[in-house]
């Protein structure tokens, strides 16, 4: 139909502007887009990669800390796509000043704890609902809702190699594309909730085309350094 011409036209015209503005090994980097989402961005989330694109081409006023346009262009993508609620809250990550690997680590942990451990979700809706039978119903439906074990643990493995070239960065010293590592804390965020809540899924498809320029660029920027250090080198591997 004529809305999927457009639409194909606007979002790989996006994409692809993108991964030329941000990495030197765009062809790389479309090649990974290709053969992990594109498919999937281009026919199963019609209207929601629409207002990704408008996060890829608000990369440039957030980065340069321009938020009044970039909050703008959130209420933009609003339009397309609720999901893209989660683009309010990206820069957030201006608070952390490096894409260190523990935080990741650490935010699992606290999102294990507060969800599977101490249930927070159940003690806030019993304060915010005071009818008993309705929070014990909505409680039910998200266990319900929830994976199973092989769920949940495809769910975190998905932000591993992420964790992982993150540790590589941090003790080699490569600084490049920090602010995008930093946005990638977001996708480790929504993953670990996703495990115990599937329908935070969608809000890490506005993470991924950054996961691909992080992960190209470190790999390829340094490739012979990596390769010269063999515990980089096994990490990296393993990551890829």
């Amino acid at each position: 139909t004529l809305f999927q011409i457009v639409q194909a036209l606007i979002v790989n015209t996006v994409f692809f502007r993108f991964f030329k503005r941000y990495s030197p090994f765009y062809f790389t980097a479309i090649l990974v887009y290709f053969w992990g989402y594109y498919c999937y961005f281009n026919m199963e989330i019609q209207r929601e990669v629409l207002a990704i694109c408008v996060l890829l081409e608000s990369y440039y006023f957030l980065q340069n800390k321009k938020f009044i346009i970039y909050y703008l262009l959130c209420v933009l993508a609003m339009f397309f796509h609720t999901s893209a609620v989660i683009m309010f809250f990206i820069p957030l990550v201006y608070f952390i000043k490096k894409d260190y690997y523990w935080v990741p680590l650490l935010i699992i942990i606290l999102v294990v704890l507060s969800l599977k451990v101490f249930n927070v979700i159940t003690i806030f809706l019993s304060i915010a609902i005071p009818d008993s039978k309705l929070t014990e119903t909505i409680a039910a439906y998200l266990l319900l809702d929830s994976p199973n074990i092989i769920g949940q643990t495809i769910y975190i493995l998905k932000v591993v190699p992420f964790i992982l070239i993150m540790f590589v960065r941090n003790k080699y010293g490569y600084n490049e594309d920090s602010l995008m590592g930093r946005m990638l804390f977001f996708s480790v965020a929504i993953q670990s909730v996703t495990m115990y809540i599937s329908v935070t899924q969608r809000f890490s498809n506005y993470i991924y085309p950054f996961g691909i320029i992080f992960v190209v660029n470190t790999v390829l920027y340094h490739y012979w350094d990596i390769k010269s250090h063999l515990l980089s080198k096994i990490i990296v591997n393993a990551a890829l």
